[in-house]
């Protein structure tokens, strides 16, 4: 026994691949801002970030980075997050879901680098 498929005149059996443009769209607008706010409009100063109070049990040292240094680090890392993201959509694949995560980490620490 055999099942016949009807396809529509005009279309070829084969399904197109739906490429989804949001997700890359997202990334290279934020990472072109991150690249002007954070990188080129960086303060020309240190930014020390303290990741625990002297009252803790276990006290870890403060974080000392330079303003400017780390927003070109993170806005070439997301530069680089959101070319990812555009060669996955132009292949037909989802972008996996750890890249915006750690879009989101860079922009989060060259946000408060730049502030």
């Amino acid at each position: 026994m055999s099942t016949m498929t009807a396809t529509a005149p005009g279309q070829a059996g084969t399904a197109a691949a739906v490429r989804n443009w949001k997700t890359p769209a997202i990334l290279s607008v934020l990472a072109v801002l991150a690249l002007l706010a954070f990188a080129i409009g960086a303060p020309a100063n240190d930014v020390t970030f303290r990741l625990s109070d002297p009252s803790d049990a276990v006290v870890l040292p403060d974080l000392v980075l330079s303003a400017p240094l780390t927003g070109w680090i993170c806005a070439v890392l997301m530069l680089a997050a959101a070319v990812l993201a555009v060669m996955a959509a132009r292949a037909g694949r989802r972008v996996p879901g750890w890249l915006p995560a750690v879009f989101a980490a860079l922009f989060v620490a060259g946000f408060l680098a730049w502030v």
